[in-house]
């Protein structure tokens, strides 16, 4: 059962134009609710850090998914590594994205000159910083970074650095559940605005899936 960090609050506004709840009953949520991640939780920080555990092993996809079998290569003109953005149903809804990584991709929210797409990683989503995130591919590896988002991003459960601050980058595997921002409900308890919440499928330039968390 997918589980993710929510937020039933008050609501306040970026100078970006993001949603987030106060600071107050954020703390107080984090008392009461195991869901949602400490600041003292949070990832301690190091140089391209994989979230790996010491103990877990890698290995490739069992079912050696190749990219041809997600997205058809000729027609999406795919020549550089690429992650594929699968959404969880207990996401803000989008379509499933093929996104190459020939250079750094921003995650943002969605604003009148930056509009959703199917090759880029911006959500029309209140809950997303306008500069949340960004993710690329350097040296064999897939990296995530927050970039001083208001919401917070989220791999597996845990949270890359604290708010409005920039985490340390994060080495990222094939099959992650990846979180950007958290659920915010308005304080007249009708309105929800969700978070983006993905299954994340990581390819190298020759098509082959890249290493999977075991």
């Amino acid at each position: 059962m997918d589980t993710h960090t929510s937020s039933s609050a008050f609501l306040f506004e970026n100078t970006d134009g993001s949603i987030y709840p106060s600071d107050l009953v954020l703390n107080l949520m984090d008392e009461s609710s195991s869901s949602l991640i400490n600041t003292n939780d949070s990832l301690s920080p190091s140089s391209s850090l994989s979230l790996t555990n010491m103990n877990d092993s890698l290995s490739p996809s069992s079912s050696s998914s190749s990219l041809n079998q997600t997205f058809d290569v000729s027609k999406n003109q795919i020549t550089y590594p690429c992650c594929v953005f699968q959404c969880k149903p207990n996401s803000h809804p989008f379509q499933e994205r093929c996104i190459p990584l020939n250079e750094q991709v921003k995650v943002g929210r969605a604003v009148a000159r930056l509009k959703a797409l199917p090759n880029n990683a911006i959500f029309d989503c209140k809950v997303l910083s306008r500069q949340h995130a960004k993710i690329w591919y350097e040296n064999g590896k897939f990296l995530l970074q927050d970039t001083k988002s208001s919401n917070g991003t989220f791999v597996n459960s845990q949270r890359l650095g604290k708010c409005n601050e920039e985490s340390p980058s994060f080495e990222i595997f094939s099959g992650d559940i990846i979180q950007f921002g958290v659920d915010v409900t308005e304080n007249n308890r009708k309105t929800t605005h969700n978070c983006i919440i993905m299954e994340v499928k990581l390819f190298h330039t020759d098509g082959n899936e890249g290493l999977t968390r075991k």
